[in-house]
């Protein structure tokens, strides 16, 4: 069944079918109806299994039409996953079954992809600073295509890894953007030309260039502006001999909805698409990649946290408050609410009784918790909940991204070694 909803629902070849459905197997995964099936695939879940902690829904079915709405939007370039942003095997194989190439920033990183049977050159190892260790195991693994933005680190390609391809990666902010990278990475356009006669004196391979507008990024703008200052840098390389050839456009993708529910990449593509055909037109002979994290992983994955505590009292206004405290919390797979700008959204899961949606009187003004002993600990200062017990559950949709890749287990609490299930909706 799920091998026919994969079938009506990607463009593939028939080689790229066979590794769908290969994954779909590996993982046994359980198709879904739709995306609003995963809350009660979860509660069936918790009930049959009497589940008591976090836990991950990751839906590759989602990760599917993503894809597809990726590679369909932008038809020139193909996306290296940001393994950074979720690294979840699961997810990592079913991009790897479609064709996808992947962004590692680290040995780790590299060892999982290549662990999956993925070729190096599907592989672009995007750190612009690399411990020195790391750039020599690239070098020993076959990964041969990199980036810089300092003279120091071309020194250090050219000493430990020679061979290597190098993406020149230039400044270039979209100044709306969640998380802006600019202040960390990127060569300033007035330093590119003496990094590429640095390159050339070493003896390295500028293959071509990359950027990063920043995550999250809103501005379709950003792009344009991004690979035209890329087309200048091209010609200056071009003028000093070597065979510009590679475009990374970075990430920065977000998903919006778009007016029919799918998921979509806003007007992204269309500057996109207009700028490349202007500075890079196709059969230019530059190939064009892009490192999309986001925009795959965060509707792919719903975080489930079991209800462990509860407390009323008085609301300042007088009436009735709720203190319940989960499974997890800000130094778990709710990170994301002090370093990635998160906005959780809370539904709750009433396990013990039918999960109908409550009547208005019922419901609360109400707090969650972390589980640890710190203050901080707090997912959500005030929220409306409807009444729950100890061993109910509480959903967070949307938690793909930048969750269980930056968990950690302070204080005694797992929140990294927690279980997955795969579906396909």
């Amino acid at each position: 069944m799920v091998a026919q909803l994969t079938r009506q629902r990607l463009l593939a070849s028939p080689c790229e079918f066979s590794e769908v459905d290969a994954v779909l197997a590996q993982y046994s995964v359980t198709p879904l109806p739709g995306p609003a099936a995963v809350a009660d695939f979860a509660l069936a879940r918790i009930r049959e299994l009497a589940l008591e902690e976090t836990f991950f829904v990751v839906d590759l079915g989602m990760a599917a039409r993503l894809h597809a709405c990726f590679v369909g939007a932008l038809p020139r370039v193909t996306p290296f996953y940001a393994v950074k942003c979720m690294p979840e095997p699961g997810l990592l194989r079913m991009l790897a079954a479609l064709g996808a190439g992947f962004d590692c920033a680290s040995a780790a990183e590299l060892t999982a992809v290549l662990g999956m049977g993925v070729p190096p050159s599907r592989i672009i190892y995007a750190h612009p600073v690399k411990p020195p260790a790391q750039v020599r195991w690239a070098a020993e693994s076959g990964v041969d295509l990199t980036t810089a933005d300092t003279v120091g680190e071309l020194e250090k390609l050219a000493r430990w890894h020679p061979r290597t391809a190098v993406l020149l990666r230039i400044r270039a902010d979209d100044p709306s953007a969640s998380c802006c990278l600019g202040n960390k990475y990127g060569a300033e356009p007035i330093d590119a030309f003496g990094l590429l006669v640095a390159a050339r004196s070493l003896g390295l391979d500028i293959a071509g260039v990359c950027f990063h507008v920043g995550s999250g990024a809103t501005n379709p703008q950003a792009f344009t502006a991004a690979i035209a200052s890329a087309r200048k840098v091209f010609n200056m390389g071009a003028g000093l001999g070597f065979r510009m050839r590679l475009l990374d456009l970075g990430g920065g993708f977000v998903n919006r909805p778009g007016p029919d529910g799918l998921p979509c990449l806003g007007g992204v593509p269309a500057a996109i698409n207009a700028a490349l055909d202007a500075h890079f037109p196709d059969g230019a002979g530059v190939r064009v990649i892009a490192e999309p994290g986001r925009f795959f992983a965060e509707h792919t994955g719903t975080l489930l946290c079991a209800v462990h505590g509860k407390r009323e009292r008085a609301a300042p206004n007088g009436g009735r408050h709720v203190d319940y405290w989960i499974s997890d919390g800000i130094y778990g797979n709710l990170n994301g609410i002090y370093y990635d700008h998160l906005q959780p959204v809370a539904v709750p899961l009433r396990v013990h009784e039918p999960n109908a949606s409550p009547e208005p009187t019922t419901a609360s003004s109400s707090s969650l918790f972390g589980p640890t002993c710190d203050g901080a600990d707090v997912v959500l200062s005030s929220c409306v909940l409807p009444e729950l017990a100890v061993g109910d559950y509480v959903l967070f949709p949307g938690l793909g991204a930048y969750s269980w890749a930056g968990a950690a287990d302070f204080n005694g609490f797992t929140c990294r070694d927690v279980r997955f299930m795969h579906v396909y909706s």
